[in-house]
């Protein structure tokens, strides 16, 4: 080979030595770019302000059930308020949901939580806190207490008493049979309505279950009359005040009768207090006082007042008798005005 050759083929190997280093130095890992702010980074990419790097964004979430890949959602890291992004966090303060912050507490030391600053450690009395009820409601997630025992619980729901059950005790006149649209055996009701302790209307009731006795003779039985509305037609002066004006006065549209031992569940829109007064308009015996009616029997029923529920819970007609509060002096039929006891006191 001559000298020509040799030079031409150790130049060649040079050449290629030298582009082999410059490919790899091109190809080798790159360095994280730097940034200050999220325009700082390319599309699909933020700045995380902790390490000052461009990292890849990840999908939004408001809990980590919105996330797969075994993460979880927390907060973003460019530090913009009030956004969660799915990822990996590295301190317990970087997780939306309180049970991915305290996991994360116990994967280190075992019955740990996150506190309110955002580190891991053994859980706080929170009798000795301030404000014992926010400092529950922050380490619970949700609306707390702080028990007797220095303990965070979640609070018990807001309950209050906004249903009453009419009862109808009739023992007489049971067998009776509507003639001529005269009376339905046992209590007929017209309407149930609420007052305050001056005689103010607060709320007219609506049915909400209805259980009528099972009697054939019992033909008004459409409940959607006790609808929440005051009566359009009702008598305001007289002996006969209180009662359905009109020549029809008794019939389907202004009554609904229970039968012997039927009931009738009503919700207020109001809440129920001590010195509140439920007002029942029952037909008999002041609306039929002129009209005719049974000849051998005369209408009773009772009035209680059903347990606290919580917003948005309609007990049953069952429920409500397993712990019911009397609220009416007599059995007696007819209007009948029944002056709550054994309630809560109204708040000031």
């Amino acid at each position: 080979m001559n000298m020509n050759l040799k030079h031409f083929f150790s130049t060649a190997l040079l050449t290629g030595l030298t582009g082999a280093a410059l490919f790899a130095v091109a190809c080798g890992p790159a360095e994280e770019e730097s940034c200050t702010l999220n325009t700082d980074c390319d599309a699909g990419f933020i700045c995380n302000t902790d390490t000052n790097t461009c990292i890849a964004q990840t999908a939004s979430c408001t809990s980590s059930a919105d996330c797969t890949d075994d993460l979880l959602c927390i907060a973003s890291p460019d530090n913009d308020p009030g956004v969660f992004v799915c990822g990996n966090g590295t301190t317990c303060g970087d997780f939306k949901d309180a049970v991915d912050a305290d996991a994360f507490c116990n994967d280190g030391v075992a019955g740990e939580v996150c506190g309110t600053d955002g580190t891991c450690g053994a859980p706080a009395a929170c009798d000795t806190a301030e404000d014992p009820t926010a400092f529950c409601t922050a380490e619970l997630g949700v609306d707390g207490v702080c028990n007797a025992a220095g303990v965070c619980e979640e609070a018990a729901a807001a309950t209050s008493q906004r249903f009453v059950l009419i009862s109808d005790v009739t023992t007489a006149g049971c067998t009776d049979t509507n003639q001529d649209g005269k009376y339905d055996p046992g209590s007929d009701i017209m309407y149930v309505e609420l007052r305050d302790a001056n005689g103010q209307s607060l709320a007219w009731g609506t049915s909400v279950e209805y259980e009528k006795a099972n009697d054939a003779n019992n033909d008004y039985t459409d409940d959607s009359i006790i609808d929440g509305m005051a009566p359009s037609n009702l008598i305001t002066t007289g002996e006969d005040i209180g009662c359905p004006d009109g020549s029809n006065r008794f019939d389907p549209t202004t009554v609904v009768s229970l039968g012997c031992t039927g009931s009738l569940l009503v919700e207020f829109n109001a809440d129920i207090y001590n010195g509140h007064v439920v007002n029942v308009g029952e037909y008999a015996p002041i609306c039929n006082q002129n009209t005719g009616g049974s000849a051998t029997g005369t209408d009773k029923y009772d009035v209680v007042l059903c347990p606290p529920t919580a917003a948005g819970v309609t007990p049953t007609i069952a429920e409500c008798l397993a712990s019911p509060t009397q609220i009416s002096a007599t059995d007696a039929g007819g209007i009948k005005a029944s002056t709550v006891s054994g309630a809560q006191d109204e708040p000031n």
